[in-house]
């Protein structure tokens, strides 16, 4: 939660910036440019959790070798595995992790990062 709180101070001094140059019209414009995306993809993940996320991107669950690879990293990082993990067929190097409980956790990679992974396990 701490992150949105940050994004919404972010976001609040941003508009009360551009309130003071412009007026209140375009401190709308800066505030809804950012918070209504914001809005948007909590809402997506509390509606449909992390698998759900993973899913609107495209995303396949993924197969046993790299579960069991991100459950092991995350036994040695001393967390809890997640419970749904994916892979979305896409070349742009990135990942995410989605979810509010241990039940709806889910890890999202994208599929030459876990090429690689395999090659180097």
């Amino acid at each position: 939660m701490g992150p949105y709180v940050g994004l919404a101070g972010i976001t609040t001094g941003s508009a009360l910036v551009v309130s003071s140059i412009a007026g209140a019209g375009p401190a709308a414009v800066v505030a809804g440019s950012v918070l209504l995306p914001t809005f948007a993809l909590w809402g997506q993940v509390l509606l449909f959790g992390g698998p759900g996320v993973a899913k609107s991107l495209g995303g396949q669950p993924a197969d046993a070798v790299l579960i069991r690879i991100v459950h092991d990293v995350a036994r040695r990082a001393k967390m809890p595995p997640p419970a749904h993990v994916f892979v979305v067929p896409t070349d742009a190097p990135n990942a995410f992790a989605a979810g509010f409980s241990e039940r709806d956790m889910t890890v999202r990679r994208h599929a030459r990062v876990c090429a690689r992974e395999r090659h180097a396990v």
